[in-house]
């Protein structure tokens, strides 16, 4: 019994009982690598008109690589960049920073509309009504007043009030002699039906 002690002790004090090693840590002393980071990404404008261009950029910290989902160029880790898409439609990016084994992304939309239609206005016809004019805007009751007109293009000519007949000329002058005020208008009519009308009032004092 004895014996057995002192061989217990022996091996205690030649250190044959090792305790195991202490872990090692990595090349960096212990601590863990940078990580991936994308510090801004962003659309210059959230909605364009279809067709038109719009500024995407971007910023990303300790990254390998770097991607666009839909892919538009390829793309490079920078600290801020920006290029250039033309969305057809409404389209949410996505970007993607790898490195160190992971991967992070964002997102961002831009809101494609449509371009506006231009107005469509009726094609201006021109009047069938070259002339229309009166020697004088005022008169007496009953002193005559000389009206003159021109429709060459017009298939029918017409006065309302009625004073005579008219028909289609270059020119044509004819004396009226209103008691009243009167406001005459002149109708040409075209062959297919257009129609052009003019208006002047005599004042009667």
């Amino acid at each position: 019994m004895r014996q057995r002690a002192c061989v217990l002790i022996l091996l205690w004090l030649t250190g044959c009982g090792k305790s195991p090693p202490a872990k090692q840590g990595n090349a960096a002393g212990g601590r863990s690598a940078p990580a991936v980071k994308i510090s801004h990404f962003y659309a210059g404008r959230a909605e364009v008109i279809r067709g038109a261009a719009v500024l995407l950029c971007y910023g990303v910290e300790n990254a390998v690589s770097v991607r666009l989902e839909p892919p538009v160029e390829q793309l490079e880790p920078r600290y801020n960049r920006c290029f250039q898409v033309t969305p057809l439609h409404t389209t949410t990016y996505r970007l993607v920073a790898e490195g160190n084994g992971t991967a992070v992304s964002e997102t961002v939309t831009v809101q494609v509309r449509a371009a506006p239609q231009p107005a469509v206005t009726p094609e201006e016809v021109p009047s069938l009504i070259t002339l229309f004019l009166a020697s004088a805007t005022e008169t007496s009751a009953g002193r005559p007043v000389t009206l003159c007109y021109g429709a060459p293009e017009a298939a029918s000519v017409s006065l309302s009030p009625a004073v005579r007949d008219l028909a289609p000329t270059d020119r044509t002058c004819f004396s009226v002699s209103p008691a009243q005020t009167t406001t005459y208008t002149l109708t040409a009519r075209a062959p297919g039906g257009p129609e052009s009308s003019e208006s002047l009032t005599v004042q009667v004092r």
